[in-house]
């Protein structure tokens, strides 16, 4: 599986939203096998799609985790295991720690291209911590300028 495949991300992303159904296993199936073949960014995605619904409280929780129980099943990728901390902390609304968010994010940088990963990390974090709300963010935009230095 490829880290990234950003010309195939940006076609796939661009209306995933509008495409991903949670309670239409065909669509969402398909869109997660669609995912796969693109690279781990485009499953990041999917799961961003997953446990960060577009309408809050409209998808139940247990729809949610077996969504992200399939999606984990067909992923192998050194990230897996962190972003998918990040994708239970946010369909139970448990945020985790800004320490936690960061060291999250700092393992993610290593990884160049993985913004939905990156994302996923970000709104991990306790939305009420405006401190370390702020700092989350200063340090995901460090993390893209590295990437963006660099061609990513």
């Amino acid at each position: 599986m490829l880290d990234f495949d950003a010309d195939k991300e940006i076609s796939f992303a661009s209306d995933l939203f509008v495409r991903f159904s949670h309670d239409d296993r065909g669509v969402a199936s398909g869109l997660i096998d669609e995912a796969r073949s693109i690279s781990f960014n485009a499953c990041c995605c999917v799961l961003n799609e997953i446990c960060r619904p577009a309408i809050p409280g409209k998808v139940a929780p247990g729809r949610q985790l077996e969504l992200l129980d399939e999606w984990a099943k067909g992923i192998e990728h050194p990230l897996k295991e962190a972003v998918l901390r990040c994708a239970v902390a946010l369909i139970n609304a448990e945020p985790l720690s800004y320490e936690a968010c960061r060291r999250l994010m700092d393992d993610i940088a290593r990884y160049d291209g993985q913004r939905a990963a990156l994302g996923l990390a970000y709104f991990a974090g306790d939305p009420d911590d405006q401190e370390g709300d702020v700092r989350l963010q200063s340090h995901l935009e460090a993390v893209t300028k590295q990437w963006a230095d660099r061609g990513v």
